[in-house]
């Protein structure tokens, strides 16, 4: 049997400029009758969601802004110019300290993802692009190149892949 969600509270975050709701759900298996409760947040303003783990209550919402710089070819004079920002929204574990468990989602509009993609554009000293999470009319949801580096045990990256699993991107 299908699980079935519960809606038990919602709430709207007004922060930053970012809209955003949080649902807290709880989810039962009819197979297993086992209960998990879960967060549900949904960024209205950009239009993407998932799903975090009931241990994440509490979490905090911040903005950052990412910079793409033109990469050279080779042989060429390097420069420092930044020719690209757009908005990183992180979800803030609140039991972690800070040097884990943030998960930094980039926004990034369509005309500019491709400029990263291609490789014209970078965001980081990394020597790949950010990692697509989903997408929807006007922009790419993405992970930055190596995000995860500040994890400092094998728990904290197993439960941020699992959250991860359930972006999704919608319509604006």
């Amino acid at each position: 049997m299908k699980s079935f969600i519960v809606l038990l509270t919602a709430l709207t975050l007004l922060g930053a400029g970012c809209t955003s709701t949080v649902t807290t759900t709880t989810q039962t298996d009819t197979n297993n009758a086992a209960a998990t409760d879960s967060l549900n947040y949904a960024n209205t303003q950009y239009g993407f969601s998932l799903t975090l783990p009931a241990s994440w209550q509490g979490y905090t919402i911040t903005t950052d802004t990412w910079q793409g710089n033109k990469t050279n070819p080779p042989g060429s004079e390097a420069s420092e110019s930044t020719i690209e920002t757009g908005t990183t929204i992180i979800i803030n574990n609140p039991n972690a300290d800070t040097t884990g468990q943030r998960i930094p989602v980039m926004v990034i509009p369509l005309n500019q993802w491709a400029d990263i993609d291609s490789g014209t554009v970078s965001t980081s000293a990394a020597p790949f692009s950010p990692s697509e999470l989903g997408r929807n009319a006007a922009y790419v949801f993405a992970l930055p190149p190596r995000y995860d580096f500040s994890f400092d045990t094998p728990e904290h990256m197993t439960e941020a892949v699992t959250f991860l699993k359930t972006f999704k991107a919608s319509n604006l």
